[in-house]
């Protein structure tokens, strides 16, 4: 699934979470490759972690923005592509960011990230 249409899934309905496991804070801080191949890159922005896009159609673009609540990461979703925003969570296990959209409880889509 690209970007633009994992887009297109979290306009259409607005619902938004993330999920997986936690080790510490900082372990979001770095690079992301996403499912198409475009990098995201994760990094400290005031009293957040923000994620912007660094290669593909929205590069440069701020994707996300978290802060840590134990041992989950709760935030905003942007919409690079208009004005729309969206709740968040954020979870990681081992190497993989898992991103998982349910606009409704049961119509959910999930996008998985690998680290650099």
């Amino acid at each position: 699934m690209s970007i633009k249409k994992f887009v297109e899934i979290i306009i259409l309905f607005s619902g938004f979470s993330l999920v997986s496991t936690v080790a510490n804070a900082n372990e979001i801080l770095g690079q992301w490759k996403t499912k198409e191949g475009d990098i995201a890159i994760v990094s400290e922005c005031e009293t957040s972690f923000c994620i912007n896009m660094e290669t593909g159609k929205f590069s440069g673009k701020l994707l996300a923005k978290f802060i840590t609540n134990e041992d989950i990461y709760k935030g905003i979703v942007y919409n690079p592509a208009g004005d729309n925003e969206f709740t968040a969570n954020a979870f990681i296990k081992d190497d993989i960011l898992e991103i998982k959209a349910c606009p409704v409880a049961f119509l959910c889509k999930t996008q998985k990230w690998t680290r650099i």
